[in-house]
């Protein structure tokens, strides 16, 4: 199934002003940026788009196999950004450029160029879904005033590059084309055209989030939402209390198993205290009975509560999951990222997700002193905190 993000979308804007300096110096003419950056002439116009994301979200759903991606608002932008090239050309004056049966021939130096820049919201949602999500833009830029001039721009798949500072994710590529006229000379001009960016979801893992999840049980589903003869209850935090049935947590996992079978208090009197959140204990049954995991894909700290659940209760692929979801973000807030990196010191496997952790931490160390779970790991690990602050502040 093919998804496009756009599809032969009409944009009309207008270009950037280029700031050059044309000098001629034995025949050779070049254009020096006045802010002293670049060696080409160039110009550059970006192209802001609303998106009515709903059927991106339905058509996405299917090729993911997850629930719907966790879209804040059904309006997105994104922002597509061309930056135009002229071929460097010149005149041969002697052979250092060509030979001498040559002289006063052209010499094309460099070939014309569009460099192609996609960014936006809609795109950093899709990819914690889909980290290996790659993008395929084509466009038509019609060249102001020139009748039948065109300039066709085809990229190959683009991947996903994180920008740190802003903590999001940008897709690029320089594509070489065959220039029909000089671009500098139409600057300040309307641009007119069209362009097409179809969503090609990434492979290796499955792929997907999803890939690692058992297949969704719609009958679970019915049982859990309907409470239909429940036969046991967990206790969250605030007291909260959640029906459940002995037969799904034991089914599931071994130290329930182990717990039900034995004549411990909790299967005497059919209830077990959890210290974790309402939220959490409710996305961890729905993992248990449908396979759901929509939502520790939009709240981390959920997804921080159910990896801790997965390793207590020995739920493989609960834990498998949300590894792949942490490795999957390139950022974490501070108290997450400090909770995740003392939980991955104490558990073998965990090294890949240590390392994610100090690398949103060193992205957000000034967070570090506003941050109470900080706080709480000084004053009862020292020695772990003396490893973060060297893991930190090391290059």
């Amino acid at each position: 199934m093919t998804v496009y993000l756009l599809n032969n979308h009409q944009f009309r804007t207008t270009t950037a002003r280029g700031r050059w300096t044309k000098r001629t110096n034995e025949g050779v003419t070049v254009y020096v940026p006045e802010n002293g950056r670049g060696n080409r002439k160039h110009l550059e116009f970006a192209v802001p788009i609303c998106i009515d994301t709903t059927p991106v979200k339905e058509k996405f759903r299917t090729i993911l196999g997850v629930g719907e991606p966790r879209w804040n608002s059904r309006i997105e932008m994104i922002n597509i950004s061309f930056r135009c090239r002229d071929a460097v050309v010149v005149t041969v004056t002697d052979n250092s450029m060509g030979s001498l049966d040559q002289k006063g021939s052209t010499v094309t130096v460099s070939h014309a160029t569009v460099s192609v820049r996609v960014v936006g919201f809609a795109l950093d949602n899709l990819l914690v879904l889909n980290k290996a999500l790659k993008l395929k833009l084509e466009a038509v830029l019609e060249i102001p005033g020139v009748e039948g001039g065109t300039v066709t721009i085809v990229t190959g798949e683009l991947s996903a590059k994180h920008r740190e500072l802003r903590n999001t994710f940008k897709f690029e590529q320089t594509v070489a084309i065959e220039n029909p006229g000089d671009f500098y000379k139409h600057q300040n001009k309307v641009w007119e055209g069209r362009v097409s960016v179809q969503l090609i979801p990434g492979e290796g893992g499955g792929g997907t989030l999803a890939g690692l999840a058992p297949a969704m049980n719609p009958v679970g589903r019915k049982f859990l939402e309907e409470n239909l003869h429940s036969d046991f209850t967990i206790i969250a935090q605030n007291r909260t209390r959640i029906p459940t049935h002995k037969l799904v947590l034991a089914a599931h996992s071994p130290v329930f198993q182990r717990m039900l079978e034995s004549d411990c208090q909790e299967t005497m009197e059919n209830i077990i205290e959890l210290d974790n959140s309402k939220e959490g204990v409710m996305a961890f049954l729905k993992f248990l009975y449908y396979s759901d995991i929509e939502d520790p894909i939009g709240n981390e700290r959920v997804a921080l509560e159910l990896l801790e659940l997965g390793h207590k209760y020995e739920i493989s692929s609960l834990e498998n999951v949300m590894k792949a979801l942490f490795l999957s973000v390139d950022c974490y807030s501070v108290d997450v990222a400090v909770t995740l990196f003392h939980r991955s010191g104490m558990v073998a496997g965990y090294e890949d997700l240590k390392a994610k952790a100090v690398r949103s931490i060193k992205l957000r160390k000034n967070d570090l002193k506003e941050s109470t779970v900080f706080d709480e790991l000084v004053r009862k690990d020292p020695e772990m905190t003396k490893e973060l602050f060297e893991l930190a502040l090391s290059n």
